[in-house]
């Protein structure tokens, strides 16, 4: 064929010239005899999986086996959890009373119990006889009060009770007395300590008697005794000093 050169033909190899024009393409030629199958080549390696292709449809069920000899017996599994409490039954009949059986030892002594609340009072008992009459007690402290009622006192003036009167006017200051006593001491108060020493002298009926009592300069309290004795009627009451009588308030007291 034009252009094919017979094998093992020595070429000598000219310099190559430029390349021409591609001529056109020729008419594609018979088809050879198929030559004779090579031996096969290595197995190559193996080429990564396909994707799955998809599920086949599902094969008819097959006739059921004999069965099989019972194999051992499996070991214990664990206790399952307790199942709810059922309902309660009815009660059953009541049973026979059992024979009485031995008296117990006796228990010991229980606590005093809390005292009850009082009874009502019963009703008054008779009235009984009339006792022998006692012995005759002695006389209790009498005593006398007198003040100025908030006025000051005042050289020789009479102090009554709550009221002190001058000395023409004595009558007007006097207390009466209801029952007999003695009296054996007097006490006396001013309201401010005076600068000069007083003593007050205790009266009956118009006349000054033993029983005084003294406040010493400085103070506002004092005290005397002596003995009076006084019958129910008389009239009572308190002389001021003559001079350098303490102008504050005052009040006396006269006991036995």
């Amino acid at each position: 064929m034009q252009g094919q050169r017979a094998a093992g033909h020595v070429h000598r190899r000219r310099p190559t010239g430029p390349t021409g024009p591609t001529g056109a393409t020729g008419a594609t030629g018979a088809t050879g005899a198929a030559g004779a199958t090579g031996a096969t080549g290595a197995t190559g390696p193996t080429g990564a999986n396909g994707d799955t292709g998809d599920t086949g449809p599902t094969g008819a069920t097959g006739e059921t086996g004999a069965t099989g000899d019972t194999g051992p017996t499996g070991a214990k599994g664990d206790t399952g959890d307790t199942g709810p409490t059922g309902a309660t039954g009815e009660t059953g009949a009541t049973g026979d009373t059992g024979p009485t059986g031995a008296q117990g030892p006796t228990g010991e002594t229980g606590a005093t119990g809390e005292t009850g609340a009082t009874g009502d009072t019963g009703p008054t008992g008779a009235t009984g006889p009339t006792g022998a009459t006692g012995a005759a007690g002695t006389n209790g402290a009498n005593q006398v009060l007198f003040d100025t009622g908030g006025a000051n006192l005042a050289n020789s003036r009479f102090v009554g009770d709550g009221f002190i009167a001058d000395l023409n006017h004595e009558g007007e200051a006097q207390q009466i007395i209801a029952a007999g006593a003695t009296f054996t001491t007097m006490r006396c108060h001013v309201a401010v300590a005076g600068g000069s020493t007083n003593v007050f002298t205790f009266r009956v009926n118009g006349v000054n008697t033993t029983l005084t009592c003294t406040i010493t300069a400085g103070q506002t309290n004092g005290s005397g005794t002596g003995s009076v004795s006084v019958a129910a009627g008389d009239l009572l009451d308190v002389a001021t000093p003559a001079a350098n009588t303490t102008a504050q308030p005052a009040s006396f007291a006269v006991g036995g």
